[in-house]
């Protein structure tokens, strides 16, 4: 039915007429919508925010609906390469705009962010699952994340050969989803997805592995960019504990970053108390980063 004439829009009516945008939640099947108001009338545009899960190189589109069982077996939707995974390990479901996670009476369990499964549990963008040795990421994203692999739009269809993980890549799927994120303005997207690339690199650090240096870079740029943006304390402390546990020194430029911050969002107490006594432990760290840690 057509609008009867309306009449110009006038303060305080959305601006005085000009164009403004805003998110509302959508109902089930994974949806979202932007409502975009052009003149007293809104234009709703319905965007689709598509689910992915994620194991190493590879990544699995899931559909409203749909649940894929990951485990040893060749019948399983996703095949693990892993002695310490389960026939039939856990299973992963979409089910009314929400995706959950179901142990399957496996013989090790099933970790979620590093803690035990106790019962069917709800996921989140960029919570990690762990199955025996392989850990899968979950991703709600409108587009598909930027990792390398193929995306398959459906998992009951694909030969089991092309199911097998890799436990090597978290990290820079955490990573490469907390930089979307951010870049789209998906802030508490790339909160939760930094927060867990973090707790993975402390615990990729605690068993003595090696991290990728420029994952490590691009976290540390997460990491001020986030503590530029939110004002937060406590993303300068985990920044500070994390190069801590690295034995690792920001560069000069990161160290102005931080001291700035510092003047602005206040110190990060015993972790910059610890850091300090990292960089003069490193035996002569460079004169510009002496110069700003004495500043702070």
């Amino acid at each position: 039915r057509a609008h009867p004439a309306a009449p110009p829009c006038t303060p305080p009516f959305f601006g005085g007429g000009r164009p403004a945008a805003a998110r509302v939640a959508g109902r089930g099947g994974g949806h979202e919508s932007l409502v975009r108001v052009t003149s007293c009338y809104p234009e709703v545009v319905v965007r689709r925010v598509r689910t992915f899960v994620q194991f190493g190189s590879k990544t699995v589109e899931l559909t409203p609906g749909e649940t894929i069982v990951v485990g040893r077996s060749a019948r399983c939707d996703v095949v693990l390469d892993d002695d310490l995974a389960s026939r039939e390990h856990c299973k992963i479901s979409f089910e009314g705009g929400a995706v959950f996670v179901e142990d399957m009476n496996s013989r090790n369990g099933v970790l979620v962010n590093g803690l035990p499964l106790e019962e069917r549990q709800r996921l989140h963008h960029g919570d990690q699952v762990t199955a025996g040795r392989s850990v899968l990421v979950v991703s709600r994203r409108a587009h598909a994340p930027k990792v390398s692999g193929e995306i398959t739009p459906s998992p009951d269809r694909r030969a089991p050969s092309e199911e097998m993980t890799s436990t090597g890549s978290v990290a820079e799927i955490l990573s490469g989803s907390a930089r979307l994120a951010l870049d789209d303005g998906e802030l508490e997207v790339a909160e939760r997805s930094v927060r867990n690339l973090v707790v993975s690199l402390r615990g990729t650090l605690a068993r003595g592995a090696p991290i990728n240096p420029q994952t490590f870079d691009a976290t540390v740029a997460l990491l001020l960019e986030l503590a530029e943006r939110t004002q937060e304390r406590a993303w300068l402390e985990r920044l500070l504990e994390l190069h801590v546990a690295a034995s690792r020194l920001l560069d000069p430029a990161s160290t102005r970053r931080l001291v700035g911050l510092c003047a602005q969002i206040g110190r990060p107490g015993r972790a910059l108390e610890d850091y300090r006594a990292l960089a003069h432990s490193q035996g002569g760290p460079s004169e510009a980063t002496l110069v700003a840690l004495q500043a702070v």
